[in-house]
């Protein structure tokens, strides 16, 4: 017996969309696909409305090391921000490596303060933004 489902509107619940009797000796046998995923990186649930981080920076980036980034902001200078591990790193809204983050780029940076008093970042922005097309 085979059987197809899907998800129904109740949570938890499953019906099924299509059964059916099949021999076993001339159904085909399904090849066991290995598919290369980068890890899906889980979000805080609150993220979305309350993003962690009360100070926000514009700025360029003068330099990239595994514990900060240098920026060059317009009203303080230079400015040192810590990078923590679980930093999101997005390049044109889609999440990438910290590697990608070239020198130069323009950079939207949410952060707030540790325990120490040291400005750390939160989340590393930059990219195009992309403007909505005409009405249609």
């Amino acid at each position: 017996m085979e059987i197809v489902s899907d998800r129904s509107n109740e949570a938890g619940s499953r019906y099924a969309r299509m059964a059916s009797v099949v021999n076993g000796d001339t159904r085909p046998r399904r090849r066991n696909l290995i598919v290369a995923r980068a890890p899906i990186v889980q979000e805080s649930p609150t993220a979305r409305f309350a993003p962690r981080g009360s100070i926000i920076f514009t700025g360029v980036v003068l330099r990239l090391e595994s514990t900060g980034l240098v920026l060059r902001t317009r009203l303080d200078g230079e400015k040192w921000i810590l990078v923590r591990r679980d930093t999101l790193f997005r390049d044109e809204g889609l999440q990438v490596e910290s590697t990608s983050l070239p020198s130069g780029a323009r950079v939207f940076v949410r952060a707030g303060r540790n325990l120490d008093g040291e400005v750390e970042a939160y989340e590393v922005d930059w990219g195009e933004i992309l403007s909505p097309s005409g009405l249609r």
